[in-house]
């Protein structure tokens, strides 16, 4: 919830809160519907099948929600740019003849324009880190702010920093 308050308090724009019991995988559907300019997704991410999907709330039998990176896939999230901190959240599997399969891969095919995740498990006290990306992206193009925003993480160790990469989706909007 910090980082969620850290990104509320520094982006001007709406900002609409998928939390507790709204954090469904059926809401969050229905938002990436409105077409935001930035989803972002402090979830985990579980890879129990070789393909990352990512974790919501539980269901009435307290197993976790999960959106696979195919179900990504076919959303419609047209330019725009995708956050997800969530550990391991960049990483992809190999698949020959298909190339990466990954949560990055997924969103470009919905049509995101910018992808920032992790490649290894980030602590979740790097709110402040989160905030400067945010405040950043209000001014520079996402993998300038990045830039920035790690620059600026320098007094930190690497391992809170350096594991965000972004990644350029289609400039169209998708494949859809």
């Amino acid at each position: 919830i910090a980082e969620t308050d850290a990104i509320a308090s520094n982006w001007t724009g709406r900002v609409e809160r998928l939390d507790g019991a709204n954090a469904t995988v059926g809401r969050f559907r229905q938002e990436a519907n409105t077409h935001p300019s930035i989803i972002h997704l402090a979830t985990h991410v579980v890879n129990a099948t070789g393909v990352p999907s990512l974790a919501f709330g539980l269901d009435a039998t307290g197993v976790p929600e999960t959106l696979s990176a195919a179900d990504v896939g076919l959303l419609h999230t047209p330019n725009a740019m995708v956050v997800m901190t969530g550990c391991d959240s960049a990483n992809a599997t190999t698949r020959p003849g298909e190339g990466l399969l990954g949560l990055a891969r997924a969103w470009t095919l919905a049509g995101a324009s910018h992808i920032a995740g992790t490649l290894w498990p980030v602590r979740d006290t790097n709110t402040s880190i989160i905030g400067d990306l945010y405040r950043n992206l209000q001014l520079e193009p996402p993998a300038q702010a990045l830039r920035t925003t790690q620059l600026s993480a320098l007094r930190y160790p690497p391992s809170v920093w350096a594991g965000m990469q972004m990644y350029a989706g289609l400039p169209t909007g998708g494949l859809q």
